[in-house]
């Protein structure tokens, strides 16, 4: 009977884990699509200035 609960215990704690992941996942990603169109202004600016 006890790993009835071990079991509702890891999927609770499973839940729990993933919303955290998905929201460090979706924070990781914003930032790298931040750094990745900052680049890409950074170099078109570089490139206008220099021509």
């Amino acid at each position: 009977m006890e790993y009835i609960l071990y079991i509702i215990g890891g999927l609770i704690l499973l839940a729990a884990l993933w919303g955290v992941i998905k929201r460090l996942l979706n924070i990781l990603w914003s930032i790298i699509s931040f750094v990745i169109g900052a680049g890409i202004i950074i170099f078109a600016l570089t490139a206008c200035t220099n021509f």
